[in-house]
């Protein structure tokens, strides 16, 4: 299942974001969706057709705003895949109705940051081999400290920029770059797993862009402290986020 936050392009300035998921198919047969389905609309209809939902499931009774606002009442994110699945809009040859709200044409849409405000961001130093490339190119070996802990810093959660989103440079820098990495959403609470627990609290992935603000960044860590201006200014993610049942290993 994909999950994406969408408005309509020309959509007046200021309008709400609306949860949607990709239309048919995982992510390897169709990676590039051309319809996504309205999980409020959805919702609204399948509790129409048979009111009971509301009372046999929290997922129902109350409208469905934001994957913020959903996460909020103590649901994951696979929970969404009942409104997916009860309206057929996982099989791989669901078509699109031009006259249907609850299906929406890609081509029309604006895409969002996945989630819209995290209460924490957490920037991981995680993959081996870029770790020792960065450490052989100072003449030097990965610490033995990276081995044992999880090495991050706490990074902007207020600068969330979503996919095509503009990014201004820091004042004073001229030196904008970004990297390409992994992002992970946490959905459920969880304290101090082992590590072979660690995956069952994600509840899905997506593209992060890394901004940083490289002369900035070159003063800072000789300090010993930071990075700080010279990341906490951007991050993009998105378009979608895509939950672990549709990724390989």
């Amino acid at each position: 299942m994909r999950i994406a936050h969408v408005r309509e392009r020309h959509a007046p300035a200021g309008a709400p974001w609306r949860l949607a998921a990709a239309l048919g198919g995982g992510a390897a047969t169709n990676p590039d969706p051309a319809g996504w389905l309205d999980l409020e609309v959805a919702r609204r209809r399948l509790i129409a057709t048979d009111p009971r939902r509301a009372h046999n499931s929290v997922l129902f009774r109350l409208p469905i705003i934001t994957l913020d606002d959903h996460l909020a009442r103590g649901l994951r994110v696979e929970a969404l895949a009942e409104i997916v699945e009860a309206m057929g809009a996982a099989n791989s040859t669901v078509e699109l109705d031009p006259d249907d709200d609850a299906f929406l044409d890609a081509s029309g849409l604006r895409f969002g940051p996945p989630i819209l405000r995290p209460p924490t961001f957490r920037d991981f130093y995680a993959f081996e081999r870029h770790v020792r490339t960065m450490w052989e190119r100072r003449g030097g070996e990965i610490p033995e400290n990276w081995y044992r802990i999880p090495v991050f810093y706490f990074s902007n959660t207020s600068e969330i920029r979503g996919p095509g989103d503009p990014v201004w440079a820091p004042r004073g820098s001229t030196e904008l770059d970004f990297e390409l990495e992994v992002g992970a959403l946490v959905d459920t609470p969880a304290f101090d797993l082992p590590e072979e627990r660690a995956e069952e609290a994600i509840g899905g992935y997506f593209v992060l862009n890394d901004w940083s603000a490289r002369d900035l960044q070159r003063d800072e860590m000789p300090v010993r402290m930071g990075p700080a201006k010279g990341k906490d200014f951007a991050t993009s993610i998105g378009p979608w986020l895509v939950t672990p049942d549709e990724l390989g290993d």
